[in-house]
C-alpha cells in the first residue's frame, strides 16, 4: 500500500508540476495611491490562490468543472461578504470588486489552461 501511496503522490507531483510550467501571468492593474504594502499583499495572495487551486485541479484529474465553478461562486459570495471600518462605503465597494475581479481572473486563467489541456 505504501507503494501505491508513493507512485500516487509522485504522479500527482508530476502533475502539478506539468500544470505549474504552463502558468500564465496575471496582471495585477493597480490605482494611483495605491501603497507598495498592498501591492504586495495582492501578488502573494493572487499565488496562494492560482496554487491552491492547482493543487486542486490535480485532485480533479486536471479537469474544469462543476468543482471550480462552485468555489468561484463561493469565493465571490464569501469576498462580498466582508467589510471593513474606516473606509467609505464607495472606497469599500471599489476594494470588494476589485477582490473579486482579482478572483474571477485567477480562476478564469486556470480554467483556460485546463480547458487547453
Amino acid at each position: 500500500m505504501k507503494e501505491r501511496g508513493r507512485d500516487t503522490h509522485h504522479s500527482r507531483a508530476e502533475e502539478l508540476k506539468r500544470l505549474r510550467a504552463g502558468r500564465q501571468p496575471i496582471k495585477l492593474r493597480l490605482q494611483s495611491g495605491q501603497t507598495g504594502e498592498l501591492l504586495a499583499m495582492a501578488i502573494a495572495l493572487q499565488a496562494a490562490l492560482r496554487s491552491t487551486l492547482e493543487e486542486l485541479a490535480v485532485v480533479h484529474d486536471l479537469k474544469a468543472g462543476d468543482w471550480l465553478d462552485e468555489l468561484e461562486t463561493t469565493l465571490i459570495r464569501d469576498t462580498a461578504n466582508i467589510w471593513s471600518e474606516g473606509l467609505s462605503m464607495n472606497m469599500e465597494l471599489a476594494a470588494v470588486e476589485r477582490a473579486q475581479g482579482l478572483i474571477l481572473t485567477v480562476t478564469g486563467a486556470l480554467r483556460a489552461q485546463l480547458d487547453a489541456g
